[in-house]
């Protein structure tokens, strides 16, 4: 073990006597804590050093299928970098899942072992790491290898790291040896019988679903139902009431899949007691559920009815009714325009569609809602004008996630694709198999990431109809229960396959196959698996195929989402749409796939080495100052505010694409609606001098590096100013003062001293601050 210049002893002596002395981060004990604030997890850490050590001892009293899922490509990789582990853990209170123990058995040995110790009470949480020629790390604390313990919970870990010489260390793995001799060695028949004994503890437990939100559950007045409603469902119910009393008679309810939208609904219907309501939604099982939904959350009895297929009801109070009957013109115009006082679209990202417009244009309700998770709409149509522009409220899929509304996820985006020990290299190398050979290997792969699951339920998304029914033949053929969906199924038959698949009979599906007919509408709360057999095209589509697997639903622990990450031109779309970086920053797209971003809740992202080189390269070769890619965001935010001509501060504040790549395409805001023509009326009309200052502004300012002349300029806007009245109102505003130097530096940016003799012709050399007697003002003209 190598400890170079004493590091080491400096960085005990700074851990616990003295802060102020220095020495190694890396080699100081520290707290290992899950701060979602700081974007810090105890799985982080684990994971960070499974990647770089060579051998690792756990001890924790338990495992459960997600804590497994939280470390498990890092495990994996591990194994393949044959790193030798050993997990110790216990059956104590029947707590650890067996799946986790087969998963880990079938999927990891021999390098990675584990053991299960049954002599006695056990709760031991330890993670010991060894690498060559580096000191060993031992973190230990309250962190079992649980989920949420790993991603969550409040736990505290100490993390020291100390020389193998050391007594500390030599107590630990001595204690280890001593628990692992003990442990039972895991087979089949140890497994068979566990399970048993596991599944019937299970079973007779009575479940308690966990609570729709981590924050306190908020009752609503009994006028809107009395029913229990997360936060977030308060404040749309709010200002939905806000936007009624300000005149509004329309509004759009924008909320990630699974939030709770048609709830809500159900409530502002309860608050508004209209006498006639109409529900529009695209598939009749949809209309019928949400039927069901709203009879279930009113707080009075009114007469409900279908209106689709063969149901031709019309004279129920409350009418739930699909596009495609509603919009028939015998349908249609045998209703008043007024017929309805409060109407619901649902999925109402399809109304700029000529059938909704149609239904749409003709009546006139007292309100109008739409509900969609994905208002941005691929083609550019606008769906924010048809709503009059009213933004009832926008829950993200990071903050449903946070506010643990939704089921977490385990993304795995793999390509290196190793069978039964051996790598296949390359996906290329995977794509230039035999079709059987592909799906030979995907029937493998499926199972290692189904993490010992024993009922799996799942949707596979292909590229090609032709693909799916090739997928689906397949798997069938290897014992895979699948079956392929397209768009010519009849409603009939994909009613009848979702009943298959949320079954548990031995004719229960396994896997539905299909292209894009269920990137929507398709409601399986039971779902535990996304496949991903296609490349990413879309952050929309990515968003909605992800969202088929986020309800919650009983004893469902998180979803499994793995992605097949070709070499395609569009992978940088991957981390987009995974962490909702909408600001297209390159730096920070790098930044997330080197170090890893972080998705808010127990969700986790892993990437194995290849996907991850690939998702690299597409962010690399990528052009986001493209006036195609640059147009679309425009008009997209555009739509967002009302029509009205967005600034470049529009862009921060809605969190979308970064301003500067405007700048770089056009050098400056003005030059971009003049160049790109996206405002036909608007002129460029400046002097040679306004152009060139803007231009040098809009490099040195709107940037964002720093704040310092901005500042200036907005003080000295006010007035003339010394030195010592400059430092005191930043000392006002900011509550510090700043170096000297950095001050000075900053009058000599406005003052063009900085300026490459190349960028003269395009900024000119223009002082933008004067200085007379000490006194510092804006440049006379």
């Amino acid at each position: 073990m190598k400890n170079s210049d004493g590091q080491l002893e400096r960085s005990l002596y700074s851990a616990f006597l003295d802060a102020s002395r220095g020495g190694s981060e890396a080699l100081r004990p520290r707290l290992v804590l899950n701060d979602q604030c700081r974007q810090s997890r105890v799985a982080d850490v684990i994971n960070t050093h499974l990647r770089s050590c060579s051998s690792f001892a756990f001890s924790v009293a338990f495992i459960t299928r997600g804590g497994l899922a939280t470390l498990f490509q890092a495990l994996l990789e591990a194994k393949r970098r044959g790193v030798t582990g050993r997990i110790l853990t216990s059956d104590y209170l029947t707590f650890t899942d067996p799946n986790a123990i087969r998963s880990i058995y079938e999927e990891l040995s021999p390098e990675i072992e584990v053991r299960v110790y049954s002599q006695s009470a056990f709760h031991t949480k330890g993670y010991l790491f060894e690498e060559e020629d580096k000191p060993t790390t031992l973190m230990i604390g309250s962190s079992n290898i649980t989920q949420d313990a790993l991603s969550t919970n409040h736990e505290w870990n100490l993390q020291v790291v100390g020389s193998n010489h050391g007594h500390l260390i030599q107590e630990t793995k001595v204690e280890f040896e001593a628990l692992w001799r003990d442990g039972t060695e895991i087979t089949t028949g140890w497994l068979e019988h566990y399970s048993k004994v596991w599944q019937t503890y299970h079973t007779t437990r009575v479940f308690t679903p966990q609570p729709l939100d981590s924050s306190p559950i908020l009752e609503v007045p009994k006028e809107s139902g009395g029913f229990a409603l997360n936060s977030m469902q308060i404040e749309a119910l709010s200002r939905l009431v806000e936007l009624r009393d300000d005149g509004k008679k329309k509004a759009l309810l924008v909320s990630a899949t699974g939030t709770g939208k048609t709830i809500l609904a159900a409530s502002d219907v309860n608050l508004v007691k209209p006498e006639r309501f109409l529900f529009i939604i695209h598939r009749e099982q949809i209309a019928q559920e949400a039927m069901v939904s709203f009879k279930s959350h009113l707080n009075y009895d009114v007469e409900c009815a279908i209106l689709a297929g063969s149901k031709k009801e019309t004279t129920a109070p409350y009418l739930f009714a699909t596009i495609q009957t509603l919009s028939k013109d015998e349908i249609l115009y045998s209703f008043e325009k007024g017929e309805f006082d409060y109407i619901v679209v649902d999925e109402a990202h399809h109304a700029p569609a000529d059938s909704y417009c149609k239904v749409l244009d003709y009546f006139t309700p007292k309100f109008l809602l739409g509900m969609t998770a994905t208002p941005v709409r691929p083609d550019g149509k606008d769906v924010y004008s048809l709503f009059g522009n009213s933004i009832a409220a926008e829950i993200t899929l990071a903050q449903a996630l946070e506010a643990n509304l939704l089921a977490p996820f385990h993304y795995y985006g793999i390509t290196d694709l190793y069978i039964d020990g051996t790598p296949s290299s390359t996906v290329r190398e995977f794509a230039n198999l035999e079709k059987g050979e592909q799906l030979k290997h995907l029937s493998v792969l499926l199972r290692r990431y189904s993490l010992g699951i024993e009922r799996r339920r799942g949707l596979i998304f292909t590229s090609t109809n032709e693909y799916a029914a090739f997928v689906a033949q397949e798997l069938q053929s290897q014992g895979v229960r699948a079956l392929a969906l397209s768009g010519s199924s009849s409603q009939e038959e994909r009613e009848w396959a979702f009943r298959r698949l949320e079954g548990d009979d031995e004719h229960s599906l396994e896997y539905l196959v299909a292209v894009n007919i269920f990137n929507e509408g398709v409601d399986i709360p039971s779902l535990n698996q996304i496949i991903m057999l296609r490349p990413t095209e879309s952050v929309i589509v990515f968003t909605q195929q992800l969202g088929r697997g986020l309800r919650k639903y009983p004893r469902k622990e998180f979803l499994t989402v793995v992605d097949f990450v070709g070499n395609h031109e569009n992978n940088y779309m991957i981390p987009i749409a995974l962490f909702g970086e909408n600001s297209y920053d390159k730096e920070v797209l790098r930044r997330i796939m080197y170090s890893g971003g972080t998705i808010p809740g127990s969700s986790t992202v892993s990437f194995d080495r290849i996907a991850k080189d690939r998702i690299l390269d597409s962010i690399n070769s990528a052009s986001f100052s493209r006036k195609a890619f640059l147009l679309d965001k425009y008009h997209d935010l555009k739509k967002r505010l009302g029509g009205k001509i967005p600034t470049l501060i529009d862009f921060v504040r809605f969190q979308e694409v970064k301003p500067e790549l405007f700048l770089s395409y056009a050098k400056t805001w003005a030059q971009f609606k003049a160049l790109s023509g996206v405002e036909p009326s608007f002129t460029l009309e400046m002097d040679d001098l306004h152009l060139k200052s803007l231009r040098f502004l809009s490099e040195y300012l709107a940037r964002g590096i720093r704040i310092h002349e901005a500042f200036l300029l907005s003080s000295l806007i006010e007035g003339p100013k010394d030195s010592n009245e400059i430092l005191s109102s930043w000392e006002e505003m900011y509550g510090f003062i700043p170096s000297a130097e950095s001050v000075k530096s900053a009058l000599r940016v406005l003052q063009n001293s900085y300026t490459q003799p190349k960028d003269r012709a395009s900024f000119g050399n223009i002082s933008y601050i004067e200085e007379e007697g000490g006194v510092f003002s804006i440049t006379s003209a």
